[in-house]
């Protein structure tokens, strides 16, 4: 199956799609809404996977943040499209107790924009739930 040319997600593996949030530069968060429409358009089910890397790694700069709102306000309104085509969204997290913080935010924030996220403690375990997610 040939996939789609993206500037910023990572289908090497796809259906599995991964944003490696640890790279992300200002101007990037545009490259991300723009491959979500080309996902999209291509109309293969698929997963997100959002690593966050370093755990260190922080958006802090008002441009980097007004990036990040433009997203959130992205999957807000077009979250019925996505929906379509990414039953999950997932956030691998190897730390229990961070990864315990993460699911109290992602279930805001999964009712806020109408998508399903899911906190996970791996890669490995995004894959074991790969064939029923995309049934």
């Amino acid at each position: 199956m040939n996939t789609p040319s993206l500037k910023f997600i990572d289908v090497a593996d796809f259906p599995i799609a991964i944003i490696h949030s640890s790279q992300m530069q200002l101007g990037d968060g545009q490259k991300i809404i723009d491959d979500l429409e080309t996902l999209i358009a291509y109309g293969e089910k698929f997963v997100l996977i959002i690593e966050d890397g370093d755990p260190r790694h922080t958006r802090n700069t008002p441009e980097l943040h007004e990036e990040d709102k433009a997203r959130m306000q992205w999957l807000k309104a077009n979250n019925a499209r996505l929906n379509e085509v990414c039953p999950a969204i997932f956030s691998p997290t190897a730390d229990p107790a961070i990864r315990e913080q993460k699911m109290k935010q992602v279930a805001a924030l999964s009712t806020a924009l109408g998508v399903n996220f899911q906190v996970v403690e791996n890669v490995d375990e995004v894959k074991t739930k790969l064939a029923d997610v995309l049934k």
